[in-house]
């Protein structure tokens, strides 16, 4: 057949026979194809899962999910709505491993849903391209399940699903909601007269941004940019088409709807977000929530009204667009119910209208920009991931078919060209998704985060190369005249085998089985064993990193609250200890958070003796009358009146707060905090360094609640940022620290007391760091290993204050030991060694972070400065200190020491 016998025998919008043939969109095979995936990837999975609390965003969402609560921002409502439905319907296990069996599905259905994409959409690429000699239906059918099957488990292996489908963890129903949509929305790109599966698409894209607003902004990309990639395929392929608006506008008649809706519903987001803080407070170009709101609406509105008149797009599909995802985002609604409800993980306290916004706003997050994401080194970095997690051969081939098949596009059927349209749309649409994510804040560390809001990318590119595989095999067996049958089975079988490459590559960091090192982190600051005492009853702890205030309140919260036979029992750990596990009289603080109004008004309702009671109205009235009828229903119903310690603390009030804010303001004007550290503006706001303004408040309040509880509480401090006023009352409590009524004795003024205090110290973490490296699991574990050398190097600040550096260093080295890459810890290594004039090890001890992380700019500035430093002492003259480096202050990471002079 001739080139243009062709062309004008495929450029047309009218089906072949063997797409009439095949009128439903997934067959039989095609559902065993994916209950294989699914069975597969779902014993990998469960194999693979945690046995309790993870040391990352798991121990907050799990008390969420287990307690009716709100975790940090956006909320997740969808996830945790679900998963609080979810943990009634596993009878049992511990709180932690029940959710997690809900990762395991949502992960093992997510592989599932690309071996149908795979599988159907390869079929469709198969029957369009036009070969040589025609495929047999046999051929064809075998390509289509290996390829299928392939993707769908290069997908399972992949680090982006993997590792969240193991832990318990949100980001796994995010991925799943965006493969349902993409699923959804691939059906009425095939049938667009079936506009029931594009109302499903809407409102699955709107359960997905109800449940993580970040990830969810390449859905809306995705559908205009492959209804608009279709809308001009039709207007090419027409005969003497012509560009008038005539004959292009009406094509476009599906992406003028969809554009039309998104305007819609995009202005009605923005307007109720920006009006919602008050209306008469704006005008125009004052609130850029409000510019972007005026504008959709108006722009909306138009397209509506002109083009709906000339018939150029469905006015009545918009509107019933638009109003599907509205309806979808009331899902948001679950979390100023939940937090009226007061339950213990509270975040944001949306119970409150102002709070309510902020939380799924984000507020209390940067916000990416455009060109932080999008330079040369992250985008060389997206390459990376790709490139390790298919190998380089399987990306390679990939980008090979792509370019093959685009080659090919225009002498392909109509759906075959829907197909290149839907997947390149994806691709391009989740690439520009991320750069609204803030998986920029990562740097160039290649962790857990970043592969999970790469996830939807992955499975685009596993699409990818399960095409250019099957097309690549049909081109091979259409040109074969012999040992056909050979190259098909050796292809299939290659095909097959494609996932062993991920899951051997991923195996160390993915695969969670045995790892419990999230509950011993947080068993450990109440039991931490070693001739330790337990954590004293009724303690107040300080808890400031991620790990420590997570873990502890997930085993404060859960664990203490089931019944023993639902508890983890570690392996490594007293048994009758966790079986009898209960520490509900433990009041948890986050020093790193007490400067932030919503929390205090969480940590009041809590804690406080004024907080509210459902059997005391008097403690009610700042709620509205629909949040004390829910308090009321919930407190035993939920077991709010059994959740929290029976004897309240004294905490600040909203004007004690801002009296500690106004002293900060004072000290800084008055010259007691350095400048340096914190710059205020001209209005007295915080300004260059916010992060160690707002620890400074944190310390002032901190203090405040020391000060009048110290006499009734026993206080314990796992560190986070360095607070200054707490040194002097510091000893080490196993992993964590604990704080003395009264300043301890300087070792010059007692040398026997912290000769045995470093003694036991000593003893205690060398024991501890064998157990633990003992262990392959922590071997590969990278979050255990940073978060105990934190711990460690923690401590080794106490030494360091109280001038014992032989013992400082001997902890630092420790902890260094333990996480290599720990940058923190190897900054305050190195300015302990420069202290003491030693730069040659200071110098080292940089070098191998560099070497170990040769992308991060932070650190390879540090090291020229202390190389720097090493020449000038090699000269024999006066060190001179690089800038944010001196005997009172630490290295370049801009840590602040405890023992400055202006505060010691």
């Amino acid at each position: 057949m001739s080139r243009s016998c062709c062309t004008n025998a495929l450029e047309s919008d009218v089906p072949s026979p063997a797409e009439q043939a095949s009128p439903k969109f997934y067959a039989r095979e095609d559902a065993l194809a994916a209950l294989v995936t699914f069975l597969l990837s779902g014993a990998l999975y469960f194999y693979g899962m945690s046995p309790s609390v993870t040391l990352q965003d798991s121990g907050e969402l799990v008390t969420a999910a287990y307690h009716f609560g709100v975790p940090h921002p956006s909320g997740y409502p969808l996830w945790t709505l679900l998963a609080w439905l979810w943990r009634h319907l596993v009878p049992c296990g511990n709180p932690a491993w029940q959710i997690c069996t809900f990762s395991v599905f949502c992960g093992a259905l997510t592989a599932a849903l690309v071996t149908l994409l795979a599988k159907r959409s390869t079929l469709l690429v198969l029957q369009a391209i036009r070969w040589r000699t025609p495929l047999p239906p046999p051929v064809t059918r075998v390509l289509e399940l290996c390829s299928g099957i392939s993707a769908g488990l290069l997908f399972a292996c992949n680090r982006s699903v993997w590792h969240w489908a193991c832990v318990p963890e949100r980001l796994g129903l995010t991925t799943l909601l965006h493969l349902l949509t993409l699923s959804l929305f691939f059906h009425w790109l095939l049938h667009p007269k079936r506009t029931r599966w594009l109302l499903l698409s809407i409102l699955l894209c709107g359960l997905a941004f109800a449940n993580d607003n970040r990830a969810s902004y390449f859905i809306p990309t995705m559908l205009l940019l492959v209804t608009f990639a279709m809308g001009t395929n039709r207007i090419s392929t027409r005969p003497k088409a012509s560009w008038h608006p005539r004959t292009w506008m009406p094509a476009l008649h599906d992406f003028w709807t969809l554009l039309c809706a998104t305007l819609l519903a995009t202005g009605a987001l923005h307007l109720f977000v920006a009006c919602s803080y008050g209306w008469p407070s704006f005008h125009w170009g004052y609130s850029s929530d409000l510019n972007v709101a005026m504008v959709a609406l108006i722009a909306g509105l138009i397209l509506l009204l002109v083009l709906g008149w000339l018939r150029w797009l469905s006015w009545r599909l918009a509107v019933a667009l638009v109003a599907v995802f509205l309806l979808a985002l009331l899902v948001y609604f679950y979390l100023p119910l939940a937090a009226s409800t007061h339950p213990p993980m509270n975040w944001g306290y949306t119970a409150s209208y102002d709070g309510f916004l902020h939380h799924i706003t984000r507020g209390s997050y940067s916000r990416p920009t455009l060109f932080e994401w999008l330079s040369w080194p992250h985008l060389l970095n997206l390459i990376e991931v790709l490139g390790q997690q298919y190998t380089v051969a399987l990306s390679l081939l990939g980008l090979a078919g792509v370019l093959g098949l685009g080659v090919t596009w225009r002498f392909m059927a109509a759906q075959g060209r829907h197909v290149l349209f839907f997947v390149w749309g994806a691709l391009l649409a989740t690439g520009l998704g991320l750069m609204f994510t803030d998986c920029y804040q990562f740097g160039f560390q290649q962790n857990e985060y970043i592969y999970g809001h790469f996830a939807t990318l992955m499975s685009m590119s596993a699409l990818v190369i399960a095409h250019a595989c099957a097309v690549l095999l049909a081109w091979v067996w259409t040109r074969a005249r012999t040992l056909r049958s050979i190259c098909l089975v050796a292809g299939c079988g290659a095909m097959l085998l494609a996932p062993l490459a991920p899951l051997h590559r991923n195996w160390d960091s993915c695969n969670q089985h045995g790892h419990d090192f999230g509950y011993e982190f947080g068993f450990r600051m109440f039991n931490p064993g070693g001739g330790y005492p337990p954590m004293e009853r009724d303690a107040i702890l300080f808890a400031g990193t991620d790990a420590g205030l997570f873990t502890s309140t997930y085993l404060v919260f859960c664990e203490s609250q089931v019944q023993a036979e639902h508890r983890y029992i570690s392996p490594r750990l007293d048994a009758q200890l966790c079986r009898t596990f209960d520490r509900r009289d433990v009041t948890i603080l986050a020093q790193n958070s007490l400067a932030d109004g919503t929390y205090m008004e969480q940590i009041r309702d809590h804690y406080s003796v004024d907080r509210p009671r459902a059997d005391q109205p008097a403690t009610l009235e700042k709620f509205l009358p629909w949040q004390r009828a829910v308090m009321r229903y919930a407190w035993h119903r939920l077991g709010r009146d059994t959740t929290y310690p029976d004897h309240p603390i004294v905490l600040p009030n909203t004007d004690e707060a801002n009296a500690a804010f106004k002293k900060f303001v004072e000290d800084v004007q008055a010259g007691h905090i350095q400048p340096g550290k914190v710059m205020l503006d001209e209005n007295g706001r915080i300004g260059e360094e916010p992060v160690q303004g707002v620890m400074a408040i944190n310390g002032i309040l901190a203090k405040w609640i020391f000060d009048r509880n110290k006499g009734q509480h026993t206080f314990y401090y796992e560190e986070s940022y360095i607070i200054p006023w707490m040194y002097p009352y510091l000893q080490p409590a196993g992993t964590i620290m604990k704080l003395a009524q009264l300043p301890l004795p300087t070792p010059q003024q007692n040398p026997t007391l912290w000769a045995d205090i470093q003694q036991h110290d000593f003893a205690y973490w060398t024991q501890l760091l064998r157990d633990l490296n003992r262990r392959p699991e922590f071997r590969r574990d990278h979050a255990a290993q940073q978060a105990f050398s934190k711990l460690r190097c923690a401590i080794a600040g106490i030494y360091e204050f109280q001038h014992l550096d032989a013992a400082a260093e001997a902890a630092y080295r420790q902890a260094v030991a333990t996480c290599p890459d720990n940058q923190a810890t190897v900054f305050r290594l190195a300015t302990l060694l420069a202290r003491q004039k030693n730069f040659a090890a200071a110098v080292a001890t940089l070098r191998d972070l560099y070497q170990r992380d040769p992308a991060n700019a932070q650190v390879r500035e540090a090291l020229e400065e202390f190389e720097a430093l090493l020449r000038k002492s090699a000269e024999k003259s006066t060190p001179t200190y690089p800038a944010g480096v001196s005997p009172t202050n630490t290295a370049p990471s801009g840590l602040v020491t405890p023992w400055s002079a202006d505060q010691k």
